[in-house]
């Protein structure tokens, strides 16, 4: 069985192949598989874009290549947009982030590079446009949209999590997965979601018996229906839930997604911080202009 990974920019996926390499997969990346090909030509990568740029039976053969190794390799990561897509039997990775999180890791890591974001807030915007480019030009090419979050049998939550607890959880699910458990998975750090229930409504005997009945150390399993709603999460429902998980400092929480009409504002946030000591990166009431959720939207 192959694991096929794909994510928001900024997600860490490079960190993330490392620590499963050292979990034993092997990873192919589209970047392999073009200098493959262009080794087979006898020509260098910057002589192969060139020809790239002209001849597009060059995106194919990459396509083509991605798919006949899919048929053959096994225990293989395929680390590349499109991996779920011509790797259709693999299990399928998304890895998401918040825009302002992944703002700030590629703002700090260009600073080593020596590449040109003015700020944090620059890279959020160039973040979000090469995004917004490339989910239109995906869908030109293969007449999909490989935002949606729907086409993953795990979506996994990076914004406060090590790449080495993230590979755990992969390799936990991927196991489940290969002995038959086919459950979708979309676990999310609660400390992205915001509460829609004031802190004096919430039943405290049912947080207690949510905290004592989750035994996993990093994802509350008791799945809890959230909202996408303007670019935020929402919890929906049992904010009790949510609570239990951010009090007992889950890194991830399974979730499923509903459409209902909710609210939340600073003054709630603000509760739940408190009670569960950690700070939200923004409340609902600031206004976005870019965000990774509204991909998924």
């Amino acid at each position: 069985m192959n694991l096929s990974l794909t994510g928001n920019l900024g997600s860490g996926k490079s960190s993330l192949g490392k620590e499963l390499v050292a979990r034993g997969f092997e990873i192919i990346s589209s970047g392999d598989i073009f200098r493959s090909l262009a080794a087979e030509r006898n020509v260098s990568i910057v002589e192969m874009n060139k020809i790239a740029e002209t001849d597009k039976s060059i995106d194919k053969m990459v396509d083509d290549r991605t798919i006949a190794l899919g048929k053959t390799k096994d225990n293989v990561i395929f680390d590349s947009r499109m991996g779920w897509h011509f790797v259709p039997d693999s299990f399928k990775v998304f890895l998401m982030v918040d825009l302002q999180e992944a703002g700030n890791r590629v703002y700090h890591d260009s600073l080593r590079k020596a590449e040109t974001y003015q700020d944090a807030d620059a890279a959020i915007k160039a973040l979000y446009e090469r995004q917004s480019l490339e989910k239109e030009r995906y869908r030109e090419l293969y007449g999909v949209n490989y935002y949606d979050l729907n086409h993953y049998n795990l979506v996994i939550d990076s914004t406060h999590a090590s790449p080495a607890v993230i590979a755990e959880e992969i390799i936990k699910r991927f196991e489940q997965f290969c002995a038959g458990d086919m459950t979708r998975y979309v676990e999310i750090s609660p400390y992205r979601i915001y509460p829609t229930i004031e802190m004096d409504k919430l039943d405290d005997l049912k947080v207690e018996k949510y905290s004592s009945d989750c035994e996993d150390k990093v994802c509350f399993d008791d799945v809890l229906e959230v909202v996408l709603k303007d670019g935020n999460w929402y919890a929906s429902g049992e904010n009790e839930k949510l609570l239990a998980a951010q009090v007992d400092k889950k890194l991830f929480v399974c979730t499923e997604q509903v459409h209902k009409d909710v609210q939340s504002s600073e003054k709630i946030c603000k509760e739940y911080e408190e009670r569960a000591e950690f700070q939200y990166l923004s409340y609902p009431e600031e206004k976005k202009k870019y965000s990774n959720e509204k991909m998924y939207e």
